[in-house]
């Protein structure tokens, strides 16, 4: 700065030198005729006239040398050097034409060397945290296969981790993510009573809470599930209670079946009282007055048979409902039935030499198939003694609400009394019954004998099938590697009032980007997708995104297509942006708006605010203007001339997510930046921005 300044002082007084003499020149001129100069003074005139020109040519020709090849070269090699010193990106190269001599070809090496040490110490690193990378990677294999939700907040009630299972039993993925609001989810009365006995007693801090863990039983905020679990307190040495862990299964299910059962045993009880009541009384009747005549009879034998008939209907409506709900008494899963044979032909075989063959298409089943494996070995076990044969068909068959399965051999059937002596054979190894139709009874069924055919005889036992609809044989799943935790919120307490104080480096960002049909939302052009990337304690989270889809309601004209791709027909039967646009409000809360060329996006949204009944009050960053800011010698401001300087890859360019993505890499690059220029909170990020009045103007046209 002292050498910029030193350098316009040098140029301006050559300059200032220069004028003087002309204009000292232009006087004597001026007054030649009254002070009667002679020759010798009109040469030195001419001669003070062309210093004076020349002064003034000398110093403006030098100024612009200067310029062009000083000053502004200067300038460009300190914000690139600024820019690789404070992202780790870029490269040196200044302008064509410099006169600075091998100082950038030395900057260029000495940028090399430090991007090459900063490798070498992210390599380090690297190494260094391999075994924490590993526990890490454990606990995403532990969560990640549990059934149970758990979700881990700290004392704010913000959202510190979760796994797959709880998404997947709060249902509710736009107001899920981390920093969030637990609150968003569930209700807040039974988690905040949970803790009360967590906490410890405010008038000795220093005596331990008397639990630890307490039972919880909630709701969901949507109102579609019942949660039922347990809270854990945090407890850090040195900081005392910071958190909690919440574990939960889905109940609802659970409480439903409760509540049927219930019913199913009321039928049973007082829906039966009345028939057996008329029945008896009948009954009675006929028996107490044998003399009655044959018409008087006949009316009370109607009576009878219509009771017994009516009687007999309800038992069988009591049993079916008593068959279906009788898998919620004992732990069953889904089985494929080709696993189940397997395994059952595979113990035959090496136990007794005995073949068991599959025939016909597997099909899925409820049951608990360690039990059900011992009960059929057994069963077939007796079926060889009693038969003699060694070679057995198992098939599965759809019935209309059961799966039959087959055990089919040649011979007769096996006589009932024979059967019932089989069922009430000890079953080792097994738990939660001691005998063949005890495991069968856990499963709501009881086997059958029958003729099959000629010389051929079956086995029959009904399992129920699926819940869910029947699916295809099972493929090799890959699972997702979550990136669900970020455990350095746990220290986050403030409250979000205030957000103009805030240091950047604490808020919750959501980057977000819009396709639409035209440039012209004021028009009656419309969004067509939208997508958005959370980014929470300066990590991108990209699997905690926003992407969908909308129907416009009008054409998408063909121009616009070349650009985004996406036609008519693939936004035919998605949702209005009335739908998706509160969708997307959930997904954003209380976090920072982040767009490149904010003001356009957020017309579109603004404009449809008062429609959808909401308003989008966040406070807005523009990627655009902080590259203004930032780099304001720079002409090009573009999405993709700013990845290019800060080498961020765009996949998926003119895509919502693709942009979404890549501004919110350039973004965490801009915010390194900004806190070298001393703007270090929301507030100061806001002013730097809305000081760029001719970009705004310049926006105001959208």
């Amino acid at each position: 700065m002292r050498l910029n300044l030193f350098t316009k002082l040098l140029f301006g007084t050559l300059a200032a030198c220069g004028v003087g003499v002309l204009a000292a020149s232009i006087w004597l001129l001026a007054v030649w005729d009254e002070a009667r100069l002679d020759g010798l003074s009109g040469v030195i005139i001419l001669a003070g006239l062309g210093c004076g020109l020349a002064l003034v040519l000398v110093a403006a020709t030098s100024w612009a040398w200067h310029h062009r090849a000083v000053e502004r070269p200067l300038k460009t090699l300190e914000r690139q050097v600024h820019t690789l010193r404070h992202t780790g990106v870029g490269e040196v190269s200044p302008p064509d034409a410099h006169a600075l001599g091998a100082l950038p070809d030395e900057v260029a090496a000495l940028g090399r060397e430090l991007v090459a040490a900063r490798r070498d110490i992210v390599a380090a690193m690297a190494g260094a945290t391999e075994r924490a990378d590993q526990q890490r990677s454990r606990l995403e294999a532990v969560l990640f296969v549990l059934a149970q939700g758990v979700v881990v907040c700290s004392l704010d009630h913000r959202i510190l981790l979760y796994n797959k299972a709880a998404r997947n039993l709060l249902g509710q993925p736009e107001a899920l993510g981390l920093g969030r609001s637990l609150f968003n989810l569930i209700r807040r009365e039974a988690v905040e009573h949970a803790l009360e006995g967590l906490t410890p007693d405010p008038r000795d801090p220093g005596k331990p809470p008397t639990m630890k863990t307490a039972p919880i039983v909630c709701g969901t905020t949507d109102g579609r599930r019942l949660l039922s679990g347990a809270l854990t307190a945090i407890v850090e040495p040195d900081r005392g209670l910071t958190g909690y862990v919440v574990v939960f299964s889905d109940k609802s299910q659970e409480i439903a079946e409760l509540a049927e059962r219930d019913a199913l045993i009321l039928g049973a009880t007082e829906g039966l009282r009345a028939p057996i009541a008329n029945l008896r009384a009948a009954a009675e009747t006929v028996s107490a007055h044998p003399e009655m005549k044959a018409d008087e009879r006949q009316s009370f034998d109607r009576v009878i048979l219509e009771e017994a008939t009516d009687l007999s209907k309800r038992l069988e409506r009591v049993s079916l409902q008593q068959q279906r709900l009788a898998p919620g008494h004992w732990p069953m899963a889904e089985v494929y039935s080709a696993d189940l044979i397997s395994g059952l032909a595979r113990r035959l075989a090496e136990d007794a030499g005995i073949v068991v063959s599959m025939v016909g298409i597997p099909l899925w089943i409820t049951c608990d198939s360690h039990t059900v494996m011992r009960a059929l070995r057994a069963l077939i076990l007796h079926l060889h003694r009693h038969s003699g044969e060694r070679e057995f068909d198992v098939e599965m068959l759809l019935g209309d609400r059961r799966v039959y399965l087959d055990v089919v051999w040649h011979g007769r059937p096996v006589p009932l009394r024979l059967l019932d002596e089989w069922l009430q054979e000890h079953l080792p190894e097994v738990v939660g019954c001691e005998t063949i139709g005890q495991a069968l009874e856990l499963h709501g069924t009881e086997p059958w004998s029958e003729e099959r055919g000629p010389d051929r005889a079956v086995l029959r036992i009904a399992f129920h099938a699926p819940s869910t609809p029947a699916r295809a044989p099972r493929e090799e799943e890959i699972p997702e590697r979550p990136e669900f935790y970020d455990f350095d919120l746990a220290h986050q307490h403030e409250a979000y009032a205030g957000q103009a104080d805030r240091l950047l480096s604490d808020l919750h960002y959501v980057v977000f980007d819009t396709e639409t049909t035209g440039l012209n939302p004021s028009g009656g052009d419309e969004i067509i997708s939208i997508a958005g990337v959370r980014i929470v304690n300066g990590r991108l989270l990209s699997n905690e995104t926003f992407e969908r889809l909308v129907n416009p309601n009008r054409p998408i004209p063909a121009s616009s297509i070349r650009f985004h791709g996406i036609t008519d027909e693939m936004v035919k039967g998605r949702p209005p942006i009335d739908i998706v646009l509160p969708q997307f409000k959930d997904f954003v809360g209380d976090a920072v708006l982040v767009a490149h060329n904010a003001a356009f996006d957020m017309k579109f949204l603004r404009l449809k605010e008062g429609r959808v009944n909401l308003q989008f009050d966040n406070p807005v960053l523009d990627t655009l203007l902080l590259s203004v800011f930032l780099h304001s010698d720079t002409p090009e401001h573009s999405l993709d001339a700013i990845a290019r300087r800060f080498d961020v890859e765009i996949s998926g360019r003119h895509t919502a997510l693709g942009d979404s993505l890549a501004t919110a890499e350039v973004f965490l690059r801009l915010l390194r930046l900004l806190e070298t220029r001393d703007i270090h909170t929301l507030g100061q990020a806001l002013e730097a921005t809305d000081s760029l009045v001719e970009v705004r103007r310049q926006q105001a046209r959208f």
